[in-house]
Order: C-alpha cells, then sequence, then structure tokens
C-alpha cells in the first residue's frame, strides 16, 4: 500500500482566493471606458424635432443615437408613441428612451 494522502479541498483552496477577482477587472474595464455625454446645442434638437416630426407624419423609420451610464448606444425602429410627460420615445420594439439621453436621430432610408 501506498502513504499517499490525498489533501482533499485543501489543494485547491489558492484558487478560490481569486473567486471575484474576474469581476472585478470586468468593472474596471466598463468604469475605465466610460466617456462623458456630449453637448447638444439648440439647433440639434431643432432638427432632432423635425426628423421625429417627419417620422411620425409619414410612418417611417429612424435612427437613434442614446447615451446610458457612459456609453452611445445604437438603435432603430419606428415611433410607436411620444410620451410627453415622462419624457420618453418608444419604439415599436418596446425600447423607450429617454430625451434626455438622445444624442442623434436620423431618418433611415
Amino acid at each position: 500500500m501506498s502513504d499517499y494522502k490525498d489533501r482533499g479541498i485543501i489543494k485547491w483552496a489558492p484558487f478560490d482566493a481569486l473567486t471575484g477577482h474576474t469581476a472585478v477587472v470586468e468593472e474596471m474595464i466598463f468604469n475605465i471606458n466610460k466617456r462623458q455625454k456630449s453637448v447638444i446645442f439648440s439647433d440639434e434638437y431643432a432638427e432632432f424635432d423635425r426628423v421625429v416630426n417627419q417620422a411620425v407624419n409619414e410612418n417611417e423609420e429612424i435612427s437613434v443615437d442614446y447615451f446610458v451610464n457612459g456609453y452611445t448606444y445604437s438603435t432603430y425602429g419606428k415611433i410607436k408613441k411620444i410620451d410627453f410627460n415622462n419624457k420618453y420615445l418608444i419604439l415599436d420594439t418596446n425600447e423607450a428612451i429617454s430625451f434626455d439621453s438622445v444624442m442623434n436621430i436620423k431618418l433611415v432610408k
């Protein structure tokens, strides 16, 4: 017989110290890549208004770039509803985009 005695779970203990390591690294990368929202001028808001009115009146599809939590996202769709009370633009894809987060709106042709 052999005198080998398995250490069991003890041999894996050093790897257990890295349990939260991946989550911390991912959070650090997420925070490092965050950006500030660019300033939107009044003439750009007027252009957004014109595009939204045209899209609603002619039932056209729009492309929207919006800013959330340090990142810019893009989506597209037809405008389903404009919620003026809560300041949201609701697309037919059931995405609700805050007026304050909109960076750019274009008609999709």
